[in-house]
């Protein structure tokens, strides 16, 4: 038995989506915070509060939780 058997293919999509999701928030996010350029100029007007949220929620949305896709779903039934 392998560790995905009981996880449908669809949710195993669904999860690299929200991965992949995630690392460009992680990235388009860091570019805006910590590089004084483009991204930053092209940011216009933000709140930083935001941004810092979102910068942050893009690591829990691409962690190896994300990855599991059905771990937490326990029996059905």
């Amino acid at each position: 038995m392998t560790a995905h058997s009981g996880c449908a293919i669809w949710m195993r999509v669904v999860s690299l989506i929200a991965i992949g999701f995630g690392l460009m928030t992680i990235w388009e996010g860091g570019a805006v915070l910590f590089v004084d350029g483009a991204a930053r100029q092209a940011a216009g007007h933000y709140v930083p509060f935001v941004l810092w949220f979102n910068f942050l929620a893009g690591f829990a949305t691409s962690s190896p939780a994300s990855a599991c896709g059905c771990a937490g779903a326990g029996p059905r039934g």
